[in-house]
């Protein structure tokens, strides 16, 4: 599993994303990050939303995640997102994810 961390953070910087997938009953909402190589694309997946307010298209500058309870809250400008787990992975797919992961 690639948990977001402080580490993935830093690779986020200055890159933009754009909104991917969102599947209420599959609780997941994906971005996909746009990078300069197209064989190394990363997908931001989020599970378990609880609150989103978040673009459709979005350049990451000050992209941040902290605790709030159970939650984390991944902030950057103008976009807040709260969810129980952030992922971020290459090559993603539906059927990828939910072999990895399990679906809900």
């Amino acid at each position: 599993m690639n948990r977001l961390n402080d580490e993935s953070l830093k690779q986020l910087h200055r890159l933009s994303a754009r909104l991917w997938d969102f599947s209420p009953s599959h609780d997941r909402l994906t971005y996909r990050i746009n990078t300069t190589n197209p064989e190394s694309e990363k997908y931001l997946i989020f599970i378990e939303c609880d609150a989103i307010e978040t673009l459709v298209f979005w350049k990451i500058t000050n992209l941040r995640i902290s605790k709030e309870g159970g939650l984390l809250i991944v902030e950057d400008n103008d976009m807040k997102i709260k969810c129980k787990e952030v992922f971020l992975e290459s090559g993603y797919t539906l059927d990828y994810f939910n072999d990895k992961y399990g679906s809900n």
